[in-house]
């Protein structure tokens, strides 16, 4: 069997859960094609498990639930379907009155949708007949607008009933490193950011032999499957497709207000505003924020590189690609890769100061903020507020070549000008890719600890 890669965090909660020894009720949610299912398959690998993935087709749900306990449970697929949920829920807890028995109800959205009263059923199992058993039950999920509302929010009929929830993240880039082995630093970055560091995606790059093979092959050529996939992934969730495909494209052209978006689009500014919430709830988009009253909170971003990736250089050029003539278009994409993995690399680098720093972090970003003295807008890559009055500044050169004393300059003066008031203890981080000169690694070991330098290679331990 091949080997399973990463969540080794997420396999251990799982593992701690079931060895409990009662009734545990677990959530699992993430963005589509993030490894949810995967992962529950193989954990319950060699357990006895009732996994039902569910559709949008309530007699289908059905003869599927009663398929799967038949066969676990006596020896057959073949029998009649149960009169209703409520009818399957009870024969699972007979059965795990003795035994340790999971049940997994993946796309808990698709089955609730087929039939409103679900999650009420739900809630009165787990009240009542769950409660004294050895079930262990897993709702998962890939609509994040509605596993964060309808299960896990106030407002759902099985809210406080949950023993542990998981959301299921991105990779992270030594995790991307261990999927794509062998492959070099410069390439495992590119990958990670033009996957969003989503293992179902990456599993199609490391089946050619290099970054700038894998590009072609599946973003730029008509059969790519990373050609097709940002649109379909649109059309599984959303109505008005189009309407996203415009929004999206002027956001990686650039144009990241919504006014200006309604403007260039032609729609209204209420109709951006919903659609923009409605990626922000699928984790595509996020807004813009000020960290510790600083800084341009104005505008969005995009918060998953694959999306970024795709609307930027694929699907203005579809027609060109569906004619077989994307290389071209995948020449200019490989030619302005390094700057796009560079930007993808600032929240790679806020999440390794975040888990790999001594500080207790608040919040962390980056930060986009005026520069009057220069008349424009400046970045600060990374931006953290921990406590005893301690910030952290940092700044990430995902680059070719040592980075110099003059990137620590500028680093010092931007902390400045964004945040200029006194009394602050501040802490200096630089990322580089391409190491540090010799004048740069002196400063940092005679800064006292207030310059801190990270070796790219350092991000895959």
């Amino acid at each position: 069997m091949e080997a399973y890669i990463g969540r080794n965090r997420e396999l251990d909660l799982l593992e701690a859960k079931w060895n409990s020894g009662v009734f545990e009720f677990g959530v699992v949610y993430g963005r589509r094609r993030v490894g949810k299912t995967s992962l529950l398959r193989r954990f319950l690998k060699d357990r006895k498990a009732v996994f039902l993935q569910a559709t949008k087709d309530r007699e289908f749900n059905l003869l599927r639930l009663s398929s799967a306990i038949g066969e676990l449970f006596f020896s057959s697929a073949e029998v009649t379907p149960y009169a209703s949920f409520a009818e399957a829920l009870s024969v699972i807890a007979r059965q795990a009155g003795s035994e340790r028995v999971a049940l997994v109800i993946d796309e808990i959205s698709y089955l609730s949708e087929s039939d409103r009263t679900v999650l009420s059923v739900l809630q009165s199992f787990v009240d009542q007949e769950f409660r004294d058993t050895n079930l262990f039950l897993i709702l998962c999920g890939s609509n994040m607008s509605f596993m964060e509302k309808d299960v896990l929010g106030a407002g759902s009929p099985v809210y406080g009933r949950r023993t542990f929830q998981l959301k299921l993240r991105p990779f992270s880039l030594a995790e991307t490193a261990s999927m794509l082995s062998g492959w070099r630093l410069p390439d495992v970055s590119g990958a990670h950011a033009i996957t969003g560091g989503i293992p179902y995606y990456q599993t199609f790059l490391r089946e050619h032999s290099s970054l700038s093979e894998a590009i072609g092959a599946e973003f730029f050529a008509p059969g790519g499957r990373l050609y097709t996939e940002g649109r379909l992934y649109l059309m599984m969730e959303l109505r008005a497709v189009e309407l996203y495909d415009s929004i999206l494209q002027l956001l990686a052209s650039g144009v990241n207000e919504v006014t200006r978006i309604a403007d260039k689009s032609g729609k209204d500014k209420s109709s951006i505003s919903q659609a923009m919430q409605k990626l922000s709830d699928m984790g595509i988009v996020r807004r813009r924020r000020k960290i510790a009253g600083r800084g341009l909170d104005r505008g969005w971003d995009f918060a998953d590189g694959y999306f970024h990736f795709f609307y930027r250089y694929v699907f203005p050029y579809s027609e060109m690609i569906e004619l077989g003539a994307g290389e071209a278009m995948a020449d200019k994409a490989l030619a302005e890769l390094s700057s796009f993995t560079g930007h993808a690399m600032e929240d790679v680098f806020q999440r390794y100061v975040l888990l790999n720093s001594s500080y207790a972090i608040r919040e962390i970003g980056n930060v986009e903020f005026p520069d009057r003295e220069r008349g424009r807008n400046e970045e600060l890559d990374l931006v953290a507020v921990a406590a005893d009055d301690v910030m952290l500044f940092g700044e990430c050169k995902w680059q070719k070549g040592a980075t110099g004393r003059d990137v620590y300059d500028e680093l010092v003066r931007r902390s400045l000008v964004a945040y200029p008031r006194d009394g602050v203890n501040r802490i200096y981080f630089i990322l580089s890719l391409g190491g540090f000169t010799p004048a740069l690694r002196t400063l940092a070991e005679e800064s006292g600890g207030t310059l801190i330098l990270i070796e790219g290679e350092e991000l895959l331990k």
